[in-house]
């Protein structure tokens, strides 16, 4: 009887170790599964058991799909052979920019900006050249700072980036935004010959371009594809629950279990201590305040680069495991006086994102100190389904004049639709 007695003893230690394990488990967030194959390759198989699907535990080698608003949202080549150009499809985008990037670096680390004309830019594109298309007039400072280079004296904001070759073999750096930039650079025209020559043409081209006069509506500078673009339908869902909302306040330095917390009856939770507040809605709104003299949420410096990167690390953290297969990119950036405000958009393959509630995200800086955050958490996925839109000519023969002419994903409370942006 005695030996019966110590059995069931040790198999109520391995019931409660196991609930133990369980648990554990299921409070853990989901990236933190999905970041490591061995954990998540040992639980796939029990996935049932926490009440998930195995396509939950798949290990995810990049964890972190992307938040980097250096990133263009097109790349544009022309050579003697034709326009190339790789926009609304991440991946293709990616490696177009991992091969001509560093060499927008190098002419921003070694040009001397000065002002000139619309049409020379205009020239510069259609002649033999790349363009790098920004969602928003990125501070070329910014921009210099995170492809690793020096900062231009002129720290100047565009949309557009052009590198140009001249009859001369020298390359010149364009820079387009309210104004128009250009600057010699120490660049290799040879080296720039021989990287956009292996890329073939396939149709694009910019409505400047255009002979016809069927895009004499649109600004000259919106880029059309050889052919209408096939777009993906989309679906999107709030990350926001219990296995989220604990990890993220937990690290953001918040006490998840402390008095602190509080949640009302419409699933709305606030966590409070001193200088800081942070409260999460059901819906997914995320809004973190700061009193300013605290420092847990501080850049660098009030230096706009290191502004950018400390909301860029602070979105990270925040959207970490639940963007799928949108990003974040820097779509604003303005100060007034001693207060910088930085904005941020969702995208899908270069696509932007409009949410009903305005931003993605708005950052609120004092100083180097923020203020202010107020993110609106979305998981967006692209289906394999088709999204009919009309042929660019008869979008931008519909279009206000000067208008741009680009797609758009708007996320409605009936769903995410695409089209053209009117």
């Amino acid at each position: 009887m005695r030996r019966w007695t110590e059995i069931g003893k040790d198999l109520l230690i391995v019931i409660l170790v196991a609930a133990l394990l369980t648990l554990t488990l299921l409070a853990l967030p989901e990236r933190t599964l999905t970041s490591s194959p061995v954990l998540s390759a040992a639980l796939k198989p029990f996935a049932g058991l926490f009440g998930l699907d195995q396509a939950e535990l798949t290990y995810t080698e990049k964890a972190l799909p992307g938040l980097d608003a250096a990133q263009p949202l097109a790349v544009s080549v022309r050579n003697s052979a034709g326009r190339y150009t790789a926009q609304y499809d991440f991946e293709t985008l990616d490696s177009v920019y991992e091969a001509l990037g560093s060499m927008l670096g190098q002419a921003l680390e070694s040009a001397q900006l000065e002002q000139t004309t619309l049409q020379k830019l205009y020239s510069a594109i259609a002649g033999t050249s790349v363009t790098f298309v920004y969602p928003a007039e990125l501070p070329s400072g910014v921009l210099a700072e995170w492809l690793g280079a020096q900062a231009p004296e002129a720290g100047e904001a565009a949309m557009l980036y052009v590198l140009s070759l001249q009859e001369s073999g020298a390359v010149r750096l364009y820079l387009c935004g309210e104004s128009c930039w250009v600057g010699d650079t120490a660049l290799s025209g040879d080296a720039l010959t021989q990287a956009l020559d292996s890329y073939r043409p396939d149709g694009s081209f910019f409505a400047l371009e255009d002979g016809t006069g069927r895009y004499d509506r649109v600004d000259p500078r919106s880029l059309i594809g050889g052919e209408t673009p096939r777009l993906y339908g989309a679906t999107s869902a709030n990350p926001c629950d219990a296995r989220t909302i604990t990890p993220l306040a937990a690290e953001l330095g918040f006490n998840p279990y402390g008095d602190a917390r509080y949640t009302d009856d419409a699933g709305n939770t606030t966590y409070t201590e001193t200088g800081y507040a942070l409260s999460i809605s059901a819906a997914g709104e995320l809004t973190l305040r700061s009193d300013g003299q605290v420092t847990r949420f501080r850049a660098a410096s009030g230096e706009e680069a290191d502004l950018v990167e400390c909301a860029r690390s602070l979105l990270s953290t925040m959207t970490s495991g639940s963007l799928a297969d949108a990003r974040l990119y820097l779509t604003g950036l303005q100060t007034d006086g001693a207060e910088t405000v930085c904005t941020f958009d969702y995208y899908l393959n270069g696509i932007p994102v409009y949410p009903s509630g305005g931003h993605g995200a708005e950052i609120r800086f004092s100083g180097a100190s923020i203020v202010q955050v107020r993110l609106l958490l979305r998981t967006y996925t692209l289906t394999t389904q088709t999204v009919s839109v009309l042929p660019p000519a008869q979008a931008a023969a519909i279009l206000p004049d000067g208008s741009e002419l680009g797609l758009i994903y708007s996320d409605t409370s009936s769903g995410v639709t695409a089209g053209w942006r009117s």
